[in-house]
C-alpha cells in the first residue's frame, strides 16, 4: 500500500488511529515495566516510548533486542548502557544510544502507522513475554 494508493483522507485515517491507540500502548508498557520494577519515560513524542532497563545486566539488554528480533517486534530496540566503538580510530561514546551517560540500558518501542488495536496489544505481549 502506498501513500498514492490510501491518498490523504486513508492517511489520515491511519494518523488519526495511531493518535488513538497511543494511550492503550503506553498504559500496557506501564503495566509491563511496574511487574518488572522499571518505567516508561514521559517523552514528548506520544507515539513512541521509552522504557529503562535499569534491573538488567548488559547481557541481559542485548539479549531482550535479540529475543524482540525473534519474535518478530520490528521498530523495538534494547539499548545496552555506557557501549562505546571504535570508527576510524575515534572512539564513539555512547555507541547505539541517544545519550551518553546513562547507567542503565532502555527499551524503545512506536506506534507504526497501520498499526491495529490487537497488534498494539500483541507488541505489549512480546516485549513482556521478552523480558521474562
Amino acid at each position: 500500500v502506498s501513500f498514492l494508493e490510501l491518498g490523504e483522507p486513508g492517511y489520515r485515517r491511519l494518523y488519526e488511529e495511531r493518535v488513538r491507540l497511543s494511550p492503550m500502548f503506553r498504559s500496557a508498557l506501564e503495566g509491563i515495566a511496574a511487574e518488572f520494577g522499571e518505567e516508561v519515560l514521559i517523552m514528548e513524542n506520544d507515539v513512541s516510548f521509552c522504557m529503562t532497563l535499569k534491573t538488567l545486566e548488559v547481557g541481559e539488554v542485548s539479549e531482550l533486542g535479540s529475543a524482540l528480533f525473534t519474535r518478530a517486534t520490528t521498530g523495538a530496540r534494547a539499548v545496552p548502557p555506557n557501549q562505546s566503538n571504535a570508527v576510524a580510530g575515534i572512539t564513539l561514546e555512547g555507541w547505539g544510544s541517544s545519550t551518553v551517560g546513562l547507567d542503565w540500558g532502555y527499551l524503545t518501542t512506536a506506534i507504526g502507522v497501520g498499526m491495529s488495536e490487537a497488534e498494539v496489544g500483541n507488541v505489549a505481549r512480546r516485549v513482556g513475554g521478552a523480558i521474562k
